[in-house]
């Protein structure tokens, strides 16, 4: 603590910022929420995302200050504007139920998205939820808005699962690959290979290179499916092809396992797969 309070009084942004967290909740300093304050105010105003982010925690919380609600929504929003995904997250809770601005589904989409982009699941899950509830249209790229809604289906929600259901019976091949992996893995369902198995067909069949390399995988091991060497590597290699280095490895390690005619038949498969989709 000592060298960071040198930091700080050096004007150090980051050491202003971690010493003000610390006396603001109590976690690594004695408790001294003004104190706190004053630090986040001087990082702060030299654009430390942090800071700002843990002044709008001030704020909404009233913790060191006056609780004020817009002023959070404020310093939540310099620090989302600067990409800070916990900021975005809470700043698109606060549009999306109106807390300190007006509610704004539009901007709460935006916020949840930079929140998304940092990998954020409760903002995945979050723009899910609008998606099936119809509160906003689907995405303009349509793999985020499954991916939104996967978020969600992984939770155990069956109006996700039928959401990319439909969107995946609708056409879109990489709601079938979701599924499948949900599945497989048995988040927020009972495991079920077989339906799995079907669903990375149904994706693969439909061109999306992660089902084709997956699918190699389940008939390699006979996982869901009949175990068959001849259609795992036909999959492998329909997956090297679209640019797969590791299906492409996959292949190799199963020609190892395979006679000359099987190799041959699965290259004629995966040719015929080529020629007509």
């Amino acid at each position: 603590q000592h060298w960071l309070e040198a930091a700080a009084d050096n004007g150090e942004a980051l050491a202003e910022r971690i010493l003000g967290s610390a006396y603001l909740t109590g976690e690594g300093a004695e408790a001294d929420p003004e104190r706190g304050v004053s630090l986040l105010l001087r990082a702060a105003a030299k654009g430390e995302p942090g800071a700002q982010s843990n002044l709008g925690y001030a704020y909404a919380a009233g913790i060191g200050v006056e609780q004020d609600d817009a002023r959070a929504a404020d310093w939540y929003r310099m620090a989302a504007d600067q990409g800070l995904t916990r900021a975005a997250l809470v700043l698109g809770e606060f549009y999306y139920t109106g807390r300190g601005v007006e509610k704004d589904l539009e901007q709460a989409v935006k916020y949840f998205e930079i929140a998304y982009l940092g990998r954020d699941p409760v903002a995945a899950a979050r723009l899910g939820q609008m998606l099936v509830s119809g509160e906003i249209a689907p995405a303009d790229e349509p793999e985020a808005g499954v991916v939104w809604v996967a978020t969600m289906a992984e939770t155990g929600d069956a109006a996700a699962r039928d959401w990319l259901l439909e969107r995946a019976q609708s056409g879109e091949p990489y709601a079938y690959l979701r599924l499948a992996q949900i599945y497989r893995d048995g988040t927020g369902v009972d495991a079920d290979p077989v339906r799995a198995a079907a669903y990375f067909i149904k994706s693969a069949t439909g061109g999306n290179r992660d089902a084709q390399h997956a699918l190699a995988g389940l008939y390699a091991s006979g996982t869901g499916v009949d175990q068959d060497y001849v259609e795992a590597h036909k999959w492998a290699n329909v997956a090297a092809a679209a640019g797969s280095d590791a299906a492409a490895e996959q292949r190799d390690v199963l020609a190892a396992l395979m006679t000359p005619e099987q190799i041959a038949e699965a290259q004629e498969r995966a040719r015929g797969y080529m020629r007509n989709p």
